[in-house]
C-alpha cells in the first residue's frame, strides 16, 4: 500500500496519545521515520494493529426488577485487513459482582474508530436475585486484536445496583350475590409494574378471611407459569355475613410485599318447605276422645344444595299451640296435632329455621268441624188417626265412638201447617234415650211429622232428624154439592160433618166462598152433632146461571177438607125459568 509519509506520521502522533499499549517495534519504527528528513516517495507501509475502549456508560445506576439496563460503548478496533493473522473484537459481558458465571454476554468484530454500540437487556427473573438491600451487577467490557506483529487488548468495568421491584395483585371480581352453599372461585395474578409481561411464577400468595377481627379461613397458594392463582372457598366453612378478605403477596428475592383487600357478603342459603297433613276435614276436640289429632308431615330442603337437614329447628302452629317437629330423616319431619276445642277454618303452619339460611313458613288449611251426632226418631205406630196417643223415642250416640249421649238435651217439634210448634225439650238418660207420648191433633188430610234436634250443644253440629206417622183420620161431609138459587130471596144451605165412624165434629168453621171473587158468602161454626145451616141472600142484580162456589171446613186454624159447590141463580123460580 503506497500511503503520504508525513501525512501517515501525523496520524500515527495523534493515535500514540491516547494508546494504552503499543509495541516496542511501532515506537521505534515512528521515532525513526521523524528523525529523518528523507522522503520515501514509494514506500510501502503496514500499519500495526490497534484497541482502545473509548466510553463505557449506563443508562441508569440503579434499577428496579422489569426495567431495562442500556449499555452504550464507544471503542477503536483496528487490524490490517491484508494481514492473514489479523483479528480482533469487543466483548460486553453482564454479571454479578463477585460471581464467575456472567448472566449474559455480548460481542462486536466490528473494526474502525469511534463504533458506537448499544445494547439492552431486562433486569427481570430469573436472571436476578437481589437480597434486601440490592444486588451488585457489573457490566465489563474487554477489546483485544492481533495480527503478525503482536497483540493488544483493553477493558473497562461499570457497576450498577439491581433492587427489589414492587407487585401489581389484579382480582377478578366476584359476583355480586353469594349465596350460602355457593362456592367462591377467587382468582388473580400478579404484576411487574416496570414490565407487565415478566412471568412471576411459584410466588407465595397468602389469603386470609377473617370477620371483623377473628380470622375464619386461611389459604396458601403459589402462583402458575402464568403468574395467576386460583382459590376455592367454600362458603358452608366460613358461614354467611359481611367478610374481609386479605391477600398478600410474599416478599421474596425479587418483589417486595404487595397487600390487597376487599370485602364481600355472603347472603344466607334459601329454603323450600313442602307440608301435607292426613286430613284436611278434622273434628273437635274434647276430653277422653282420640279421633281429634291430625298427622302433618313437612319436607324441607335447600335450595342450591342436597344434604340432610336434621339440624333444622321446624315447629308447627295449630291454633293457640305450638310444638317441635320430629325428624324422620331424608329431610323428612312430623308432628301429630291435637284440633282446637272451637269448631273453624284453621291453618297449619310450619316454620323451619337452619343456621345461615333464611327462615321459611308454608301453611295448609285445616277445617275443623263439630262431632256428628247418629240420632234416631221412631214412633211406637206407623198409622194414628185424631186422638191417637203416638210415642216417639230418641235415641242418640256419638257417630265416631258409638258412645250414647248422655245429659244432652234434645228438642221435639210437631209439623202443623208448614209451621214447626215445639213439643218438648227432652234429657238424654244414660243410654242416649228419650221419650215422649204425645195425643194426635185434628191436623186435617196432613201426615203427624215429626223432627228432633240436639239442643243447640257446642259439641255437635246441629242435624235435624224427621219422623212421619201417616194420619188416617178421614171426614165425612153430608151436603148438595148443587144449589138453586133464585134472586131476591134467602138461601138456606144445610151440611154435617162427622168423622169416617160417624161421629159427629163440632166447632168446625165452616164457609162458603165463590171461586171467581174469592168472597166468602157466609160462615158459620157445627154445633154438637156436627151439623149447621149456612143462609145467604141474592140481590136482583146477581148474574142469573151457574156459579162455581168452595165450601171449606176447619178446625180453628187447621183445614180439615173442602168441597166444591155449583150453584144456579134463578129470575124468580124455577117454574117460570123452565
Amino acid at each position: 500500500m503506497i500511503v503520504e509519509f508525513e501525512g501517515f506520521l501525523i496520524s500515527l502522533l495523534k493515535k500514540e496519545n491516547s494508546m494504552k499499549h503499543k509495541t516496542p517495534v511501532i515506537s521505534l519504527f515512528m521515532i525513526l521515520l521523524l528523525s529523518t528528513s528523507i522522503s520515501f516517495c514509494n514506500l510501502v507501509l503496514t500499519q500495526d494493529c490497534f484497541t482502545q475502549i473509548v466510553s463505557l456508560s449506563i443508562n441508569k445506576p440503579s434499577l428496579e426488577i422489569g426495567e431495562v439496563l442500556q449499555v452504550h460503548i464507544v471503542y477503536d478496533l483496528y487490524y490490517d485487513p491484508l494481514d492473514p493473522l489479523g483479528i480482533g473484537s469487543v466483548s460486553i459481558t453482564i454479571g454479578i459482582q463477585g460471581e464467575i458465571d456472567f448472566i449474559t454476554q455480548y460481542e462486536f468484530s466490528d473494526a474502525g474508530f469511534n463504533i458506537n454500540k448499544v445494547i439492552t437487556m431486562d433486569i427481570s427473573p430469573p436472571h436476578w436475585a437481589p437480597n434486601g438491600t440490592g444486588q451488585i451487577g457489573i457490566v465489563r467490557v474487554e477489546a483485544w486484536v492481533q495480527d503478525s506483529f503482536g497483540a493488544m487488548t483493553d477493558s473497562v468495568e461499570h457497576p450498577f445496583t439491581v433492587l427489589r421491584s414492587a407487585l401489581i395483585i389484579d382480582l377478578t371480581p366476584l359476583p355480586p350475590t353469594i349465596f350460602y352453599h355457593e362456592i367462591i372461585n377467587l382468582s388473580g395474578s400478579l404484576h411487574n409494574p416496570n414490565n407487565a409481561s415478566i412471568p412471576i411464577p411459584n410466588h407465595r400468595i397468602d389469603i386470609v378471611i377473617f370477620q371483623e377481627t377473628q380470622i375464619i379461613q386461611s389459604y396458601l397458594q403459589n402462583t402458575t407459569l402464568q403468574s395467576s392463582f386460583t382459590q376455592s372457598i367454600d362458603t358452608e366453612l366460613i358461614g354467611t355475613g359481611r367478610f374481609n378478605c386479605n391477600i398478600t403477596a410474599q416478599a421474596n428475592d425479587d418483589y417486595a410485599q404487595e397487600k390487597t383487600s376487599f370485602s364481600f357478603f355472603v347472603s344466607n342459603g334459601n329454603l323450600t318447605l313442602s307440608i301435607t297433613s292426613n286430613a284436611s276435614v278434622i273434628q273437635t276436640y274434647y276430653p277422653l276422645m282420640n279421633n281429634c289429632s291430625v298427622l302433618v308431615s313437612a319436607t324441607l330442603n335447600c335450595q342450591l344444595v342436597s344434604h340432610s337437614v336434621d339440624d333444622a329447628n321446624v315447629t308447627c302452629s295449630f291454633g293457640n299451640s305450638t310444638k317441635p317437629m320430629s325428624y324422620l330423616g331424608q329431610n323428612q319431619f312430623f308432628a301429630v296435632l291435637t284440633a282446637p276445642y272451637y269448631p273453624g277454618n284453621y291453618s297449619i303452619t310450619v316454620l323451619a329455621s337452619l343456621p345461615n339460611h333464611n327462615p321459611i313458613n308454608n301453611s295448609i288449611l285445616i277445617q275443623v268441624v263439630q262431632r256428628k251426632a247418629l240420632i234416631q226418631l221412631r214412633s211406637n205406630c206407623s198409622l194414628a188417626a185424631y186422638g191417637d196417643t203416638i210415642q216417639l223415642t230418641i235415641h242418640a250416640i256419638d257417630e265416631t265412638t258409638q258412645i250414647p249421649l248422655t245429659n244432652k238435651i234434645c228438642s221435639v217439634f210437631f209439623l202443623n201447617q208448614s209451621i214447626w210448634n215445639l213439643l218438648a225439650q227432652l234429657m238424654l238418660d244414660e243410654n242416649g234415650i228419650a221419650e215422649l207420648y204425645w195425643q194426635a191433633q185434628n191436623v186435617g188430610d196432613q201426615d203427624f211429622i215429626f223432627k228432633t234436634t240436639l239442643n243447640g250443644d257446642p259439641e255437635y253440629a246441629t242435624e235435624e232428624i224427621k219422623h212421619t206417622v201417616i194420619n188416617t183420620h178421614e171426614f165425612r161431609f153430608f151436603l148438595n154439592t148443587s144449589i138453586n138459587a133464585v134472586r131476591q130471596s134467602i138461601t138456606n144451605y144445610s151440611i154435617q160433618i162427622t168423622t169416617l165412624d160417624f161421629q159427629p165434629l163440632s166447632n168446625i168453621n165452616v164457609s162458603l166462598i165463590e171461586i171467581l171473587t174469592n168472597i166468602s158468602w157466609c160462615t158459620i161454626t157445627t154445633n154438637a152433632s156436627g151439623s149447621a145451616i149456612l143462609s145467604w141472600y141474592i140481590d136482583s142484580q146477581y148474574d142469573l146461571g151457574i156459579h162455581e162456589f168452595l165450601l171449606t171446613a176447619q178446625d180453628e186454624s187447621v183445614p180439615i177438607g173442602s168441597i166444591p159447590i155449583t150453584m144456579v141463580i134463578f129470575e124468580q123460580t124455577i117454574l117460570e125459568i123452565v
